[in-house]
């Protein structure tokens, strides 16, 4: 499972017992929320994958008896895993890491009642010191033993991890118990603040979650809690639809405040993002050449990056293998080069996942609802394609329609008489021209019979 800058609920899903080189879920970018999901046995290099600034919550979530590593982290991924003093995730028996740690990371750990235990040789946390690197608090966590000279941690002094929890939190790789002996948390008004935030977008409350977010990074920049709040702040502009490039300012002036910090460094990634979610893909790439000419690890993130962009936004495959291919001839032992082989692979796919569909009614069941009903597009924000569903009580006349924010009809998906029960279209997101539109907020309009009933949903486009 691959998700690009995604800020969609992933949550329930089962990723298990794929074949040598099959990995569970991978992400760039984004800051979903991530509850319950199962990543094991699988036979790739790793359970879970964030790099490119992807910052999920994660809540529940049970990653064990992977290949290599259960929780990979690279190049600014700092997803918070202690929201509201209880994630609860179970990391257990992964090969040779439970969680890993490259360039610039600093998830916050700390109360979060996670069990991480490491059974065999190798490590519960390893923080490659070999690229930029920050203190890990990750307090009040079950390593599987009160004997902390069992902890298996790289450095031993990069991670803060005392008082620990006595006894585990989960039932492991299964089902949730509750634990019996947690450690004592202290109250933290940093991450009383960025839970709330997250709430908040969780409720779809855009503009006060943004607002808390902006807090965390006023009243707490140096906390770890500062780094998640970034991309939680870029996430509720977007799908609310705000200035992205006044959003992209306020980054570029942190990062100039912040320099010689984790946070600015971050903070000037998604000032580019800012470029690259509002459109500006040449713009994006410009800055992205900049990183890049800087050399070294950054700057092998930053060609991967411009490779994505012309792969996920401009659509120019021929550039992006190019680019791709350029990164594993120029730094073959690479984190980049690695993700640029699983692009290539990608890519070989890539044309018939990037086909025009038709628009498609399909009718899903049976059942009547009890009133007319719009549901909420799926994925949400989206971009090669979205599902909308919809349910009737009886059969009427159904206009369903999409259209921009100034409510001018770009595509008609629906006309004429439909019976009841749930339906599904798929949106390819072309106008009536079979031409693509450009990112921005649209507006799904579901009309019955004539006006007599109109609901109306908010859906976010991304190229």
């Amino acid at each position: 499972m691959y998700f690009y800058k995604a800020d969609l609920s992933i949550s329930f899903n089962t990723v298990k017992d794929n074949p040598s080189g099959v990995e569970g879920i991978e992400m760039s970018g984004g800051s979903p929320w991530m509850s319950s999901n199962v990543v094991k046995s699988n036979g790739g290099d790793f359970g879970v994958y964030l790099y490119a600034n992807s910052d999920p919550t994660l809540v529940y979530n049970k990653i064990g008896y992977n290949n290599s590593c259960g929780l990979k982290l690279y190049n600014g991924s700092d997803p918070v895993m202690n929201y509201y003093y209880s994630a609860e995730n179970a990391f257990e028996g992964n090969g040779s890491y439970e969680l890993y740690l490259r360039e610039n990371c600093q998830p916050p750990l700390d109360y979060g009642h996670n069990d991480i235990v490491h059974p065999g040789t190798g490590w519960h946390i390893y923080i490659d010191t070999n690229y930029s690197w920050s203190t890990i608090y990750a307090r009040g966590n079950w390593w599987g033993d009160t004997d902390s000279t069992t902890f298996k941690l790289h450095p031993n002094d990069g991670v803060i991890y005392s008082p620990w929890d006595t006894s585990p939190n989960t039932g492991g790789v299964g089902k949730i118990v509750a634990s019996n002996h947690p450690a004592a948390q202290p109250s933290s008004d940093a991450y009383n603040l960025l839970f709330l935030a997250i709430e908040l977008k969780k409720e779809e409350q855009y503009s006060q979650a943004s607002e808390l977010y902006k807090g965390v990074l006023t009243k707490h920049p140096y906390s770890p809690a500062a780094r998640p709040a970034l991309s939680g702040l870029l996430s509720a502009h977007r799908v609310m639809g705000g200035d992205l490039l006044a959003l992209r300012s306020y980054f570029e002036e942190l990062h100039s405040r912040y320099a010689g910090i984790g946070l600015g460094r971050k903070a000037r990634w998604l000032s580019i993002d800012c470029l690259e979610l509002s459109g500006d893909y040449k713009g994006a790439m410009a800055e992205y050449q900049k990183l890049r000419s800087e050399g070294g690890e950054e700057g092998l993130a930053a060609a991967l990056r411009i490779g994505e962009v012309y792969l996920y936004g401009l659509r120019d495959l021929a550039q992006a293998r190019k680019v791709f291919e350029e990164i594993i001839l120029d730094a073959p032992e690479s984190e980049a080069a690695c993700m640029a082989s699983g692009h290539l692979a990608e890519l070989k796919a890539l044309p018939q996942i990037l086909s025009e569909p038709k628009p498609k009614v399909t009718k899903v069941s049976g059942e009547k609802p009890a009133e007319v009903s719009l549901s909420q597009n799926w994925p949400n924000p989206f971009n090669a394609q979205t599902m909308i569903s919809y349910g009737l009580q009886k059969p009427a006349f159904v206009q369903l329609e999409i259209c921009n924010v100034l409510g001018q009809k770009v595509r008609t998906l629906v006309e004429g008489h439909v019976q009841s029960g749930f339906h599904s279209v798929v949106w390819d997101g072309r106008d009536e021209g079979g031409r693509n539109l450009s990112s921005g907020i649209y507006l799904c309009r579901l009309v019955v019979d004539g006006k007599r009933l109109i609901k109306i949903r908010k859906m976010m486009l991304l190229k």
